[in-house]
């Protein structure tokens, strides 16, 4: 990952990125507690399991266990409206952060990042699956792409049906995304994942992946349309 990440992002570009004033880059992660700072299976599986559990009675359980934190250029443009942990994000401590922002428990590597506590840290996603809010914008509209109309806040309510995002936190929120009848005609009814190079052999997976690809070329022409005919309004709905 290191070398993909040298390659991606030399100390020049790391630069550029760190220093654009136009397009502020925040990266979210979560960290390890002091008692629970390990890489091992069993040290990954206790608090995991723990999260899970007291996920099903509170997600305030895995945000304790696995504290929020957003890597980025200052504490004034956090992205939350209540400012999580911080750690400055530097042209030193950007490839640990992208590294830390895909780590997936139990699966890839965490890493430490410079500027922050000695811990390790994992995937965001554990806290934010789906950005949940609220949004740090006083005067103005989030725009949020996703690609699915369901939101999930939590990694662990994937499988809780009854969860819910809260509407008050996205009140200012133009979620884009594709709808659900969209993804019903793709191939096997889904949006292509991860999971297909366990389950499908190359010639079908790029085959499936490139229909998509193609299927999302009427996603855009529709969207232009709607913006030159009324600037979008036609398709908006209430979340």
């Amino acid at each position: 990952m290191n070398k993909v990440l040298n390659h991606l992002f030399p100390a020049e570009e790391a630069r550029h990125i760190v220093l654009n004033s136009q397009r502020c880059l925040n990266i979210v992660a979560v960290r390890n507690r002091r008692y629970l700072n390990g890489r091992s299976r069993l040290a990954q599986g206790v608090p995991l399991l723990t999260a899970a559990v007291g996920n099903v009675i509170s997600p305030e359980v895995v945000k304790v266990l696995y504290p929020r934190v957003v890597i980025g250029p200052s504490q004034g443009e956090s992205p939350y409206a209540k400012t999580p942990e911080h750690i400055e994000l530097t042209e030193e401590n950007l490839h640990q952060a992208l590294i830390a922002s895909g780590a997936i428990p139990m699966v890839m590597a965490p890493a430490r990042i410079q500027g922050g506590k000695d811990r390790w840290y994992w995937d965001g996603g554990v806290v934010d699956y789906h950005f949940s809010g609220p949004f740090n914008v006083s005067d103005g509209l989030v725009f949020y792409r996703h690609f699915s109309p369901r939101l999930i806040p939590w990694w662990f309510d994937k499988g809780l049906a009854w969860r819910r995002i809260r509407p008050e936190h996205y009140h200012n929120v133009v979620l884009l995304t594709p709808t659900s009848d969209f993804i019903d005609r793709l191939p096997y009814g889904k949006i292509p994942d991860r999971k297909d190079f366990e389950t499908l052999p190359d010639s079908e997976r790029e085959r499936y992946w490139r229909t998509v690809l193609d299927a999302t070329n009427h996603l855009v022409e529709t969207l232009d349309n709607a913006l030159q005919r009324d600037a979008g309004r036609s398709l908006l709905k209430p979340l």
